[in-house]
Order: structure tokens, then C-alpha cells, then sequence
């Protein structure tokens, strides 16, 4: 929860224009969405229920990230990407704007461990 709290915290400091989380149950784009940023919350998800399931939280918008199409594992940069091109094609953000992007250490799971900021080519 203290990374999710700082991710807003940071979308504040930064005036980023959208706030990109990786999540496959969803607990962390909730999390984020309990804190009510003043941006748009993009979450990636590899779990088509978790898509669903996130349409009724309010101010997150979820991007379904399917690993069996594509033909390989869910990388974490190709989920960010995804996450950063759907925000694009919604009008979040443009180039040169900066996202926050949540998302846990590829060591482990669980929960989310890591924030970063994104500027958007």
C-alpha cells in the first residue's frame, strides 16, 4: 500500500498525466484508485477476469494483455508499453508528457514494489 500511496504522490509532484499499473489481480490498480489521483489509472492485466472485474472501480480503465497471442510471456516493458499506447489512443497523454508506472520486481510476486517515472515518447 505505501507504493501505491507514493505513486499518487508522485503523479502530484510530477503533474503526470496518467498513471500506468501492472497488475494481475488487480489489488494494486485498487489500491492506487483508493487514493483518487487527478489522472486517469491505466492497468495492464495478463487475467481476462481481472479486466473485468476492474470496469467497476472507479477512474481505472484496464487493458487486457494477452500472452497467447502475442507468443510469449508477459514481459514487464511490452506490458508498460501496451499500458502507455492504450492511455495514447485514449487522449490521456501525448508525447512528452510523464506517466507513473507501478508494477512489482520480476523476483517477485505478490504485491507491487516498484514506481517509476515514464516520459512518453
Amino acid at each position: 500500500e505505501a507504493v501505491c500511496s507514493s505513486a499518487v504522490n508522485s503523479v502530484y509532484e510530477t503533474k503526470a498525466k496518467a498513471l500506468v499499473v501492472l497488475s494481475n489481480t488487480g489489488r494494486s490498480a485498487r489500491l492506487v484508485a483508493k487514493y483518487r489521483p487527478n489522472c486517469p489509472i491505466v492497468c495492464v492485466t495478463t487475467r481476462l477476469q481481472t479486466c473485468r472485474q476492474l470496469n467497476i472501480t472507479q477512474g481505472v480503465e484496464s487493458v487486457f494483455f494477452d500472452t497467447d497471442r502475442l507468443g510469449h510471456d508477459e514481459g514487464k516493458e511490452d506490458r508498460v508499453a501496451t499500458g502507455v499506447e492504450f492511455a495514447k489512443s485514449r487522449g490521456f497523454v501525448q508525447s512528452g508528457d510523464s506517466c507513473v508506472v507501478v508494477h512489482a520486481d520480476h523476483k517477485v510476486k505478490g504485491y507491487a514494489n516498484q514506481t517509476r517515472i515514464l516520459l512518453v515518447d
